[in-house]
């Protein structure tokens, strides 16, 4: 492993001037809605949705209740975007897996934004904050991809890939396939991560758009931890191969 990944002094520093960095390029989208910079014909764009709004089924009989969504304000060219992610265990009475991430993204081709944010925990687990830039947009035959690197304040450096598809059946009826590959530069032990592919994950749903606005859906999700990730989770207790059933709606304002 490269001496640089070793210091956690220096991660720290590149990790707090990339914050510093990613906090003024925040700024702008701001900027921009006041000062009308990037604005297309149609002028700044308000929206919302709730991708995930869902009751999920284990295998072992366990239940969660889980969402996630986005809220992005901005020009054609400039925006400013929330994403907002978590679940709730009603047997346990707690929250998991919840966080947020802020970015700024920049559009630096028609189809393509460049991002630039960061990501906080919010709930009891490892409290890890992440500096996340990279790259999303659309890809030809309908296709949606991102693509983030991360790097936390204790010198985690993360990969995550999306690649997610509508596939029409009918004018309402809808295939939503999603698939998500995750990497780590080195051990983490707070995250329970291990150097390399740490997993592969896939969420699957069938929608069916009553409005544009508002689609029920039922679906399948599963996540599947790899490497020695895949050990890592067994020592604590997880289960490295998670596949629960999904009944949700999504919601667009």
């Amino acid at each position: 492993m490269p001496l640089l990944w070793r210091d956690g002094k220096m991660m720290r520093k590149l990790y707090n001037a990339f914050a510093c960095f990613t906090v003024c390029a925040l700024l702008l989208p701001a900027a921009a809605l006041g000062a009308g910079l990037g604005a297309g014909p149609g002028g700044p764009v308000i929206g919302i949705m709730a991708d995930h709004l869902e009751h999920q089924w284990g295998e072992t009989n366990s239940r969660t209740y889980h969402w996630d969504g986005t809220i992005s304000a901005g020009y054609d060219r400039d925006k400013l975007i929330v994403n907002f992610e978590g679940a709730y265990d009603p047997d346990a009475h707690e929250t998991a897996e919840s966080g947020v991430e802020v970015f700024y993204a920049r559009a630096i081709d028609t189809y393509i934004d460049l991002q630039l944010g960061i990501r906080a925990a919010l709930d009891h687990g490892p409290n890890e904050q992440f500096a996340v830039a990279g790259f999303a947009g659309d890809l030809p035959y309908g296709f949606e991809f991102e693509v983030l690197g991360a790097l936390s304040t204790d010198g985690t450096v993360l990969l995550e890939g999306e690649l997610e598809t509508d596939l029409l059946i009918t004018q309402k009826l809808s295939l939503n396939p999603t698939i998500t590959l995750d990497l780590s530069g080195h051990d983490d032990d707070q995250l329970g991560l291990a150097r390399g592919v740490t997993g592969i994950g896939y969420d699957i749903r069938l929608l069916y758009a009553v409005t544009p606005e508002f689609a029920p859906y039922l679906g399948v999700a599963g996540d599947h931890a790899l490497g020695g990730t895949r050990s890592k989770t067994r020592t604590g207790g997880g289960d490295p191969d998670e596949t629960k059933a999904t009944a949700g709606i999504r919601l667009s304002f």
